[in-house]
C-alpha cells in the first residue's frame, strides 16, 4: 500500500470524525463538554491534529515583528524570555504539550501517521518526540526508524525519544548511535542520553568531544560533562579550562561544568532534567505548575554557585573569567570561521523544542552567564554585578543579565535594584527585572509589578507581569488574564490562555474552549487546546 494512499485514508478518516465531533471552524460542537469525555477527547485531539499537519504553512511574517509585540519578544535574553521566544517564533510547542494530555484512542495512530509520512520534518519530529511520552515498548520500531534517517534534525529526535521512552530496548540504540552515527553532534548527544539512563558507556565520547576542532561539540561536552562526570574529574576539567582561547562559549561551559563538578563535593545534586533527582531540586519544584509539568526543561537553571559550601569558595580565576565575559563579550558575535562550523549548520537543523533550547543556548551568552554566576558568595564578584545591575540603558541584556544573577541570592535588600529597572526603557530590561522578582521571591515589589500590568508599553510584557502576580497567589491576576484573551496583539492573546491553563480554575474552561470557534490564529487556537485540557473539569 503506497504512502500517498494510507495518507489519504488518514485524511478521510479526520474529515469523518471531525463532522461527528466538531462544528464550524474547528470548535467541540458541545460548548463546554469537557475534553475528558469521549466525545471532547475527539475534538480537541482533532483540533491539534489539524493545526500539526498545518505547521510547515504556519509562519511568522514581517508584519509580526512590526505590529506585535513579537518585536520585544525577540529582544529577550533571559531565560524566561528564552522560553517564550522558542513558544513564538517556533509554531508546535503548545502542540507537543496537548498532545502529551490528550490520551484519544486514536490519537496513537494517528500520531504513528505523522512519524511515518508527514512530509514536514518539524511534525515528523515533534511526533516522534511525543510517541515516545506514551512509553509503550511496541513503538521500537519507529524510533529505530528515525535514528537510521538521513535527516540530522529527525535523529536528534528519535535520540531524545529514546531518553524520554524510559524502555531498556533503548540502550542499544543510543550505544549504536554513539558508536555509528556520523555526525559527532549525535554521538555527544546519545552520549548524554545513555549516562541519563544509568549507562556509563557515553562518559568517553564526552571526554573525546572536548579535543573536537568544533566548538559547538567542545561546548556540548562540556556542558554534559558537568552533569554526568566524578567531582574527582575537576582538575581535569580545568585543565581544558585553562587552555581554552578560541570560543567564549566553551569557555563558559567549561567554567560552569567546573562549578558544578565543585558543588556536587558538597552535596547530591541532579543537573540535568533527564537524570533522576532533577525535578527534586527547589528551582525546579517552584516551576512547577498546578499539572506538576515543568514547561522547556533545558531551560531551567539550577545554579551551581548555591551549592558550593564555603569551605568549597569556587576558584576564583572561574568567577574572573565569568565576569570578563559579562562585561566585553556578553553581545559577542562568531568570527566568520567559527560561524562557518560544520556542526553548527546541523544544530540550525534541529526541529523540537528540546532543539530549539540548544539553539538558544548557543546563540546569547546571557543563558550561561546566569547559571554560572547565579547566587555567587564572592562579595568583590557581586559587588561588581550590582554596579551593572544598576547602570543606566549602555547595554540592556548586561543590566538584564546582572539582575537576573542577583535575584537567585534572594536579599530583599536588592529588592530596589529590580523595582527601578522596571522603569527603564528597555524591554529586555524590565523582562529581565519581572524574571528576577519571581526568582527572588521579592514579594515587596509585587505593587510596582502589578501597575505594569496596564502600563508597560508592551503587551507581551503585561502578560507576564500578570504570570508574575499569579505566580505570587493574587487572586486579582486570574480575572484579568480572562479580560485579556480578547487582545488585539496575538502574541498577548496567547500568552494569556497559556498562563490561564496554568493559573486557571476549572470554571474558566468553558469560556476559553468557546474561543476556538472565533479564534483564527494557529499560535493562539494551540494555546486554547492545551488551556481547555488542562483545566478540564474532571468527569
Amino acid at each position: 500500500m503506497s504512502p500517498f494512499f494510507l495518507h489519504r485514508v488518514f485524511r478521510s478518516s479526520v474529515a469523518v470524525l471531525a463532522a461527528l465531533s466538531l462544528g464550524i471552524n474547528g470548535v467541540a460542537a458541545a460548548p463546554g463538554v469537557s475534553p475528558l469525555t469521549p466525545e471532547g477527547r475527539s475534538g480537541i485531539a482533532q483540533i491539534l491534529v489539524d493545526l500539526q499537519d498545518k505547521a510547515d504553512k504556519t509562519k511568522i511574517s514581517p508584519e509580526d515583528y512590526s505590529s506585535t509585540s513579537l518585536g520585544q519578544i525577540v529582544t529577550f535574553g533571559t531565560p524566561a524570555g528564552f522560553r517564550i521566544k522558542i513558544r513564538y517564533l517556533n509554531f508546535g510547542v503548545a502542540v507537543v504539550e496537548a498532545f502529551k494530555i490528550v490520551r484519544d484512542k486514536d490519537l496513537r495512530k494517528r500520531l504513528i501517521e505523522f512519524v511515518q509520512w508527514a512530509r514536514d520534518p518539524k511534525v515528523r519530529a515533534e511526533a516522534i518526540v511525543t510517541l515516545a511520552s506514551l512509553n509503550d515498548p511496541a513503538h521500537k520500531r519507529y524510533f529505530k526508524e528515525a535514528l537510521l534517517d538521513s535527516k540530522v534534525g529527525i535523529r536528534f529526535a528519535a535520540i531524545e525519544s529514546l531518553q524520554v521512552w524510559q524502555q531498556p530496548e533503548a540502550l542499544p540504540l543510543l550505544q549504536m548511535s554513539v558508536q555509528r552515527d556520523w555526525s559527532p553532534l549525535m554521538r555527544i548527544y546519545a552520549a548524554q542520553a545513555l549516562l541519563s539512563l544509568g549507562d556509563p558507556a557515553g562518559i568517553n565520547e564526552l571526554w573525546k568531544g572536548l579535543d573536537s576542532e568544533s566548538w559547538v561539540i567542545r561546548a556540548m561536552a562540556a556542558r554534559y560533562l558537568g552533569d554526568y562526570a566524578r567531582p574527582n574529574d575537576y582538575q581535569k576539567l580545568m585543565m581544558y579550562f585553562n587552555r581554552e582561547t578560541r570560543n567564549d562559549f566553551v569557555l563558559a561551559e567549561l567554567a560552569v561544568a567546573a562549578l558544578k563538578l565543585i558543588s556536587k563535593k558538597g552535596e547530591k545534586v541532579s543537573y540535568s532534567p533527564a537524570s533522576p533527582g532533577w525535578k527534586d531540586n527547589e528551582e525546579v519544584r517552584y516551576t512547577l505548575g498546578k499539572d506538576q509539568v515543568v514547561e522547556l526543561e533545558p531551560l531551567v537553571i539550577v545554579p551551581p554557585q548555591l551549592r558550593i559550601p564555603a569551605s568549597l569558595q569556587a576558584a576564583a580565576k572561574i568567577n574572573t573569567q565569568l565576569l570578563r565575559l559579562m562585561k566585553d563579550r556578553l553581545e559577542y558575535q562568531l568570527e566568520a570561521e567559527q560561524a562557518q562550523d560544520p556542526v553548527l549548520f546541523e544544530l540550525n537543523q534541529m526541529v523540537t523544542p528540546s532543539g530549539f533550547a540548544i539553539k538558544l543556548r548557543y546563540s546569547q551568552l546571557s543563558y550561561l552567564l546566569v547559571e554560572g554566576l547565579g547566587g555567587s558568595n564572592d562579595p568583590l564578584l557581586a559587588a561588581e554585578i550590582r554596579k551593572m545591575a544598576a547602570a543606566e540603558e549602555r547595554n540592556g541584556l548586561i543590566r538584564a543579565t546582572a539582575l537576573l544573577t542577583i535575584a537567585y541570592k534572594r536579599d530583599d535588600n536588592d529588592t530596589y535594584l529590580f523595582q527601578e529597572a522596571l522603569n527603564s526603557r528597555n524591554a529586555t530590561v524590565r523582562m529581565g527585572a519581572l524574571e528576577g522578582i519571581e526568582i527572588g521571591r521579592f514579594r515587596s515589589a509585587l505593587p510596582s509589578v502589578s501597575s505594569l500590568t496596564a502600563s508597560d508599553p508592551s503587551p507581551a510584557i503585561q502578560i507576564y507581569a500578570l504570570q508574575v502576580l499569579a505566580r505570587f497567589g493574587d487572586p486579582s491576576a486570574r480575572t484579568i488574564l480572562m479580560s485579556r484573551i480578547n487582545d488585539t496583539d496575538w502574541p498577548a492573546r496567547a500568552m494569556a490562555f497559556w498562563y490561564l491553563g496554568r493559573y486557571g480554575a476549572p470554571e474558566d474552561y468553558g469560556i476559553i474552549q468557546s474561543r476556538m470557534a472565533t479564534e483564527t490564529n494557529p499560535f493562539v487556537r494551540a494555546e486554547i487546546a492545551l488551556a481547555s485540557l488542562r483545566l478540564a473539569p474532571v468527569q
